[in-house]
């Protein structure tokens, strides 16, 4: 009953650890919870040294086998950052690869393909632009809100339809007086609507991209047909 409990008190401090603020993060590290929302937690198979840096000079505390650890990060060198309650504290720190087991595979696959995910969508707010995945938050930045927004349910529950006004930027050149008192020629550029972009939202994410242009213009971008919709009251 003792150990039982011990070990309920421990799993409740190492889901309660808390997570490095983003100005303090190291950049060189990757930082799962970034990119899972699991924890990984790994149990030491034999005694094992925390060190408070990257460099291994000092070690921050020594731990017995069948501690259980929180994997935080990896830094590029391969080496783990991990949290661990200790004395009281919630301690940060170092520790080498060999002296944990090993991660399951396919946890490091799917933080790699959610970090690849991650980059790419966050070039395409940077570019203005929409690809599959993105949240709605994300398809804020990148284009604002809509002009328009509607919704439907379907077996796979509720499906939301954006609509953005596309434009096209006219040049229209005229003749003013500058600063010196001369006749110049100056070029406005004025925004003309020329389509509308739909973006169907699954789940919160973006599963489909479509552009309706008018007559003499040519989409730029991949289309993927949204469904009927019912409009938002």
């Amino acid at each position: 009953m003792r150990l039982s409990l011990l070990f309920l008190v421990w799993s409740l401090a190492i889901s309660q650890l808390t997570a490095t603020p983003l100005e303090l993060r190291d950049k060189d590290v990757f930082y799962f919870d970034q990119y899972i929302s699991d924890k990984i937690a790994l149990t030491l198979e034999r005694a094992a040294n925390v060190y408070m840096g990257k460099d291994f000079q000092s070690v921050a505390a020594s731990l017995p086998a069948g501690t259980t650890v929180q994997i935080i990060g990896i830094g590029n060198d391969g080496n783990y950052l991990v949290g661990v309650p200790y004395r009281g504290t919630n301690l940060e720190g170092w520790m080498l690869p060999g002296d944990l087991p090993p991660i399951d595979p396919k946890v490091m696959q799917s933080a790699r393909q959610a970090q690849t995910q991650r980059n790419a969508i966050g070039k395409a707010i940077a570019e203005k632009r929409v690809i599959l995945g993105m949240t709605l938050e994300d398809v804020k930045k990148s284009l604002g809100k809509p002009a328009k927004a509607s919704f439907r349910q379907d077996t796979q529950g509720r499906i939301d339809t954006w609509v953005y006004i596309t434009y096209e930027l006219i040049p229209q050149t005229s003749q003013v007086i500058d600063a010196f008192g001369r006749t110049v020629f100056q070029t406005v550029y004025v925004k003309k609507p020329i389509g509308e972009l739909y973006v169907e939202f699954s789940a919160g994410s973006v599963t489909g991209v479509e552009e309706h242009l008018q007559a003499g213009h040519l989409t730029n971008g991949v289309t993927v047909p949204t469904s009927p919709v019912t409009t938002k009251k």
